[in-house]
């Protein structure tokens, strides 16, 4: 009887602590989303066409990329930005993260992109998290991986301030590749087949660019551009783009399929161009090529594309190492 009675005892006692902790908070740093489960990004739902009226939002620019159409466009993509991993005042530029809601959840990759209006970041315009953003640029999968909006991406809209106009561009161009990628943008046309990381690269041992189609002794389908940035031909009658290269294995592949040289005035649509004096394709001995530009002298806004494509059956190496417009 009396092991009875303490053990009712016992019970009341918890009870009465139970009841008196009903109050307490959780601990503020738990959190949990509908019927305790986070939201997973392949269920969320894709909006936007990627036009500056009807921009992506995340998943659309995620599917887009995914599909591996038009990649070589400009889109536009709409989120929150979620945290700044750097602002590089000296060249202008600023890498972040950006979603739909502003937390990390299916958080997106902005890479060295420049301010609202397209021009170049200074300690006075610089973004922070939640500002709401529309970028302008073009998506890719960088060899790493990741999906983003590459290199040369500007905002269109920030907090639904819009600024149209656009910084003057360099006249002409005059470029090495000893160090970097001097401000081209590399565009995979079509999406990097299983088992290859990279077309365009830049060959920090030799300074210079290289694209090849071939990685473990196989041979990849790709199509891949090195598109430079926007240069101005403006007051000028008559332009020439030069070009040193060297092209090895092209066995019996025409040349014409294997690379290529686009012009365009816009950065999404593009004509060819006539190679004069193109490299031979059987050896590394480089050469200066040549352009005639005088139909675009006068343009207040030119893009020059190099492209590489290569088959299952020839992928050729094409090394580039000056580029020059004037």
């Amino acid at each position: 009887m009396k092991k009875l009675i303490n053990s009712m005892f016992a019970l009341a006692i918890a009870a009465f602590t139970l009841t008196s902790c009903e109050d307490v908070p959780m601990p503020y740093d738990i959190t949990f989303e509908k019927d305790n489960k986070t939201p997973d990004p392949s269920d969320m739902e894709a909006k936007g066409t990627g036009t500056k009226d009807d921009p992506f939002n995340i998943v659309a620019a995620q599917n887009y990329i995914t599909k591996g159409e038009g990649l070589d466009k400009e889109v536009y993509v709409k989120g929150i930005v979620v945290s700044v991993q750097e602002i590089n005042t000296q060249y202008g530029n600023a890498t972040y993260y950006i979603s739909d809601d502003g937390t990390t959840t299916n958080q997106f990759y902005v890479f060295r992109g420049k301010a609202l209006g397209n021009v170049k970041f200074t300690d006075s315009n610089k973004i922070k998290k939640g500002d709401k953003v529309i970028i302008c640029g073009k998506l890719m999968t960088h060899t790493n991986g990741v999906k983003q909006l590459g290199q040369g991406n500007y905002i269109y809209s920030l907090n639904g301030q819009v600024q149209e106009n656009t910084p003057p561009t360099n006249t002409g161009l005059d470029v090495t590749f000893d160090n970097n990628i001097a401000n081209f943008t590399i565009i995979d046309v079509k999406a990097l087949p299983e088992g290859l990381t990279k077309v365009w690269f830049h060959d920090a041992n030799f300074k210079q660019m290289k694209a090849t189609g071939r990685a473990n002794n196989t041979n990849y389908e790709t199509q891949s551009r090195l598109v430079s940035p926007a240069f101005s031909l403006k007051g000028m009658n008559a332009a020439t783009l030069t070009f040193n290269n060297a092209l090895n294995y092209l066995k019996s592949a025409a040349l014409n399929d294997a690379i290529k040289v686009l012009v365009s005035t816009d950065g999404n649509n593009w004509k060819p161009l006539a190679i004069n004096n193109p490299p031979s394709g059987k050896n590394w001995n480089f050469v200066d090529s040549t352009c005639d530009l005088k139909e675009y002298a006068g343009q207040e806004k030119v893009f020059v594309a190099f492209e590489y494509n290569s088959n299952k059956e020839i992928a050729t190496t094409w090394e580039i190492k000056k580029v020059t417009v004037k």
